[in-house]
């Protein structure tokens, strides 16, 4: 059976339907949902070692994930950041870019489209936060 076929046979969308955003809210795979529900079913037990461990994701250095990563990736550890989802990691990007340092070069240029309205509201904050930072300073 040719790869496509097979990897199509996984997903549970109608076999007649086509959808290709599997980036935010598109179908995921029979193999992706099966270790989500299994994941679901290992916390909903409660019965970690260490209780905070749960419900406390998202705070740790996850570098058990992150060593594995890096190495097939070719990078070091501390250039792997592991997040929720696109919408925090514009934010995470957006609030890193130094704008005024980039601003002094007429070859650098910033934007966004309409279609990822996320990383627009991110750097409004950050546009916002900046104002206030230099309100701050000048008073």
């Amino acid at each position: 059976m040719p790869i496509g076929r097979e990897l199509r046979q996984q997903f549970l969308i109608p076999a007649d339907e086509v959808y290709l955003n599997n980036g935010t809210v598109g179908s995921s795979p029979g193999p992706v949902l099966r270790a989500i529900f299994e994941g679901y079913e290992a916390c909903e037990k409660l019965n970690e070692a260490d209780p905070e461990d749960y419900p406390i994701w998202g705070y740790a250095s996850w570098n058990q994930f992150r060593d594995p990563l890096a190495a097939f990736v070719g990078c070091d550890r501390d250039e792997i950041a592991l997040l929720r989802n696109a919408t925090e990691a514009n934010s995470y990007i957006a609030n890193g870019v130094d704008f005024e340092a980039r601003r002094r070069s007429p070859d650098d240029r910033s934007g966004t489209s309409r279609r990822r309205d996320a990383l627009a509201t991110a750097c409004q904050t950050l546009r916002h936060r900046r104002k206030e930072s230099h309100a701050s300073e000048s008073r």
